[in-house]
């Protein structure tokens, strides 16, 4: 995993891309797999810092559907990230949904991300749906206090009030 920077500031060029035309649950994926986020030590928490933003950067980008790192010169959070969303996010194909919605979208392979911002200014939270394959509810992959691929949303958000946002 060589192309795999270290740092988390540094873009990754993955091996593994699409583009807007072609999208599907298997790529979604791959695509996500090839990041290895239980195991890579770019996304280890540690610190008390999380790389929930991080991974979602990495994950978007390959999908052609990239969620900013940086933005206006300045690096983003997971809650600073979720203002991106709403007010930037639809000029850049990204848009509201439901809970339903965003999980279907995953399930044909399209990019969407749960996302909750922490409104007494702590660390928020950010993650990837990912295809269901037939599961119940919402499934996601994310980087965070405990790393992960294809877990229920709330082991990720517990009963936060999460949003919900899909691409184009």
């Amino acid at each position: 995993m060589d192309w795999l920077p270290t740092d988390a500031w540094r873009p990754a060029t993955a091996p593994i891309t699409t583009g807007s035309a072609y999208r599907s649950p298997a790529i979604l994926d791959d695509i996500v797999d090839q990041f290895q986020v239980e195991r890579h030590h770019r996304y280890a928490p540690g610190d008390g810092k999380t790389w929930c933003a991080t991974f979602v950067w990495d994950v978007s980008r390959a999908l052609a559907a990239e969620l900013p790192h940086w933005w206006l010169g300045k690096e983003l959070t997971a809650n600073t990230l979720a203002d991106w969303l709403s007010v930037t996010g639809p000029a850049h194909g990204w848009h509201p949904t439901s809970a339903e919605d965003a999980q279907a979208a995953a399930n044909i392979g399209r990019p969407a991300v749960a996302i909750w911002k922490n409104p007494g200014g702590g660390h928020g939270h950010v993650a990837v749906l990912v295809p269901s394959h037939g599961a119940s509810g919402v499934v996601i992959a994310q980087a965070g206090a405990c790393n992960f691929v294809r877990r229920p949303l709330a082991e990720g958000f517990g009963n936060l009030p999460v949003l919900f946002y899909s691409h184009n």
